[in-house]
């Protein structure tokens, strides 16, 4: 017996059956493994159409950087010793 899909029912099965999508070649969506795939391509198009650093900016922006944590670690060791070292001296107030 075939069930046949009519205006009043808005388009859906009366039988309950398919879930309402229609497996053409068309409208189908594809599937997680070519979506990957697909992602994976233009991710490796896109990294070929940016514009690098050379190796003397890549190596200059390192030392920048390692410059800079090197300041705020002394920084904060700093200012650690400081408050410590208050705050030791006002709780041997309190003896």
């Amino acid at each position: 017996m075939a069930s046949t899909v009519t205006k009043a029912s808005g388009g859906k099965n009366p039988a309950g059956g398919g879930g309402g999508k229609t497996p053409s070649a068309k409208g189908r969506q594809p599937s997680i493994i070519q979506q990957t795939l697909t992602y994976f391509k233009e991710s490796w198009a896109e990294t070929k159409r940016a514009t690098w650093p050379s190796w003397l900016q890549i190596r200059q922006l390192t030392i920048a950087t390692l410059a800079v944590i090197i300041f705020v670690a002394v920084y904060l060791y700093v200012w650690d010793v400081v408050l410590s070292r208050i705050s030791i001296y006002l709780f041997r107030l309190g003896r």
